[in-house]
């Protein structure tokens, strides 16, 4: 299945490789690879950085995540998600 299809995500144009790149995302690299490994049920997967795509306006002049201007969304687990803002942090399960 393709998701950016199935879930309508738009994509940013790759600079250096043809790697598939989210438009909303706040930060986004582009490597080439040099090496992965097997361990038990997960692959690490190591790379060249060779591009990096960044939306300036998300970040503060520190290079921080300004959460005046973005609101995350993260997926923590099975079914946790969590999002932050300059008001808090809200954790929400899967269904609620």
């Amino acid at each position: 299945m393709d998701e950016f299809k199935a879930f309508n995500i738009e994509k940013e144009k790759y600079l250096r490789t043809a790697v598939r790149v989210l438009k909303d995302a706040y930060a986004a690299c582009e490597r080439k690879l040099v090496d992965s490994r097997h361990y038990g049920d997960h692959v690490w997967v190591f790379g060249d950085v060779v591009a990096v795509h960044v939306i300036e306006e998300a970040f503060t002049s520190k290079e921080m995540l300004d959460l005046k201007a973005v609101k995350p969304f993260l997926h923590l687990g099975p079914d946790c998600y969590v999002s932050a803002d300059r008001n808090g942090v809200n954790f929400r399960q899967r269904g609620t």
